[in-house]
């Protein structure tokens, strides 16, 4: 159709061509229609040579970003020209600045100069087709491409866009600029986080093995899938660190690349992603706490597992709060509801506890001479899902391990303050001394403490061998070893794992693991 036909056709159909991508109307309205009236305000805003057909196309991309979103704006109360006008003249306007800065730019750059040449450290750390797809200007990622990356003698490219050579070099100037911007934006996109250098071998190497590309495609892959790892991690606990995140982004994209939809499988490859994350040399790298996250949180989402218990000096029972959040995302894809108790020292202890709380007491006698445990009577200070949650309080150790064989408790976990060698440990040990001589499944995680932080008197009384004995007790039972805090990030950083506290971190892997069973469904 020849441009006098053009004419011709009304504003409505003009809008209603361009919406379809008719180049042969852009080339009309844009570079003939529309050019003298384009140069006028170009001129008017910057009096200096510049490229203008470059210019104009980064009009039509503005017009078209966003689904034509600005000419959809278009109400017909006006002639199309007209409305373009005022649009060209506050598009400009914003940008006269840049284009005074393309004026400074109008001296030819030297044909041997490479993009790469621009981008010293900065290439090494993104790859450069990724980056060229994400910048916005089409005309600029085709230069690069063409110049850069197929090596196009630039004589042919310019007369293929009708350009001079020197104005083709000032487009590819502006490009690279354009480029580098993109680069700085997903740099401060791209996953940073606490003791990278020393994470990063084990961590590419578990990419490499599950064909993942990288931590930031991880994250892409699962926030197309509906799954926020960083929203679940931080808001299972807040202070965490930012390898926390990435810890469990890693884990979880494991997970949903297998195509896993059982939340306990799921569980266990979060485990894999865990300890890639562990510090080469570190405590936690030696016990395979990693591996022992993912196997925990395995065993709470299994079937098999109907009653999980927390071992510990009373003061620690406020880790029930965990539990039963643990317990409440677990029931989301278990057939039975995981039922959670408490066992610790002391029944003064457990009833404070459980009123405090709103749990339910468990009032016990054990009769030493029979073996016999009574349950005298049960208080609960709630309803619902609190009350869902028994507290017991034994005497000793024999009395412990008879509260764990009332329960059936087929999974535990140790506190590592108070009383850990008086009473958690000793009873975990000895109740998987007899879950194994009667063939019950009994899955123990000893919460290893850390560099003795804990100084009750039990360790304490222990002398050099504080931190070394309550470890040790742990690696007699243990059928995983956590190192650091149950609560504090730093403790378990420091251990050579993550930021975040050992208790939470269950609750992040079963929270993750159901998001994932739940996504490949």
């Amino acid at each position: 159709m020849e441009e006098k036909d053009y004419a011709l056709i009304s504003d409505r159909e003009l809008v209603d061509r361009l919406l379809i991508g008719d180049e042969e109307i852009v080339r009309y309205l844009f570079f003939d229609k529309c050019t003298p009236m384009f140069n006028y305000i170009l001129h008017r805003f910057c009096p200096c040579q510049l490229d203008k057909n470059e210019l104009i196309n980064e009009l039509y991309l503005y017009l078209q970003s966003d689904n034509w979103y600005k000419l959809r704006q278009f109400d017909f109360r006006s002639k199309l020209t007209t409305w373009l006008t005022v649009v060209a003249v506050r598009f400009f306007q914003k940008r006269k600045g840049v284009l005074m800065d393309y004026r400074n730019q109008s001296a030819p750059i030297k044909e041997e100069e490479k993009v790469f040449d621009f981008l010293p450290e900065l290439i090494s750390k993104m790859d450069v087709w990724n980056a060229i797809r994400k910048m916005n200007n089409e005309r600029y990622r085709q230069v690069l491409v063409d110049l850069e990356l197929k090596d196009l003698d630039p004589k042919v490219l310019a007369r293929e866009m009708n350009v001079t050579v020197e104005n083709l070099y000032n487009i590819r100037h502006r490009a690279v600029k354009q480029l580098i911007a993109v680069i700085r934006e997903e740099e401060q996109l791209m996953a940073t986080f606490e003791s990278m250098d020393r994470r990063m071998p084990k961590i590419e190497a578990c990419l490499k093995a599950n064909g993942l590309e990288s931590l930031d495609a991880c994250n892409e892959m699962l926030l197309a899938k509906g799954i926020d790892c960083d929203k679940i991690v931080r808001g299972v606990q807040p202070i965490c660190f930012d390898n926390a995140v990435w810890a469990y982004t890693l884990g979880t994209a494991i997970a949903v690349k297998r195509g896993l939809t059982d939340a306990a499988e799921c569980a266990a490859a979060i485990g894999e992603g865990l300890e890639a994350f562990t510090i080469p040399g570190s405590v936690a790298e030696q016990r395979q706490v990693g591996l022992g996250h993912g196997n925990l949180g395995a065993r709470l989402l299994s079937e098999d597992t109907t009653c999980f218990a927390f071992l510990a000096g009373h003061e620690s029972f406020a880790a029930a709060e965990g539990a039963i959040g643990i317990a409440r995302t677990a029931n989301k894809v278990r057939k039975t509801p995981l039922r959670v108790i408490l066992n610790g020292l002391g029944k003064d202890a457990a009833y404070i506890i459980s009123r405090i709380n709103g749990f339910t007491y468990v009032q016990t006698e054990y009769d030493i001479p029979s073996q016999t445990l009574t349950v005298v009577k049960e208080i609960p200070f709630s309803e619902g899902e609190r009350a869902a949650v028994k507290c017991y309080g034994a005497n000793d150790v024999m009395e412990g391990v008879a509260i764990m064989k009332k329960e059936d408790v087929q999974c535990s976990i140790t506190g590592n303050s108070t009383n850990p060698v008086r009473f958690q440990h000793l009873v975990a040990g000895t109740y998987k001394k007899w879950a194994i001589e009667n063939g019950k499944k009994y899955f123990s995680v000893a919460s290893g403490g850390g560099t003795g932080r804990t100084l009750h008197p039990d360790n304490v009384a222990a002398g050099p061998a504080s931190y070394g004995l309550t470890d040790s007790l742990g690696r007699v039972h243990g059928d995983a070893q956590f190192a650091g805090s149950s609560s504090v990030p730093a403790h378990v950083e420091m251990m050579g794992l993550i930021g975040m506290g050992n208790n939470p971190m269950v609750g992040a892997t079963v929270a993750c693991a159901v998001a994932a069973a739940q996504a490949n469904a």
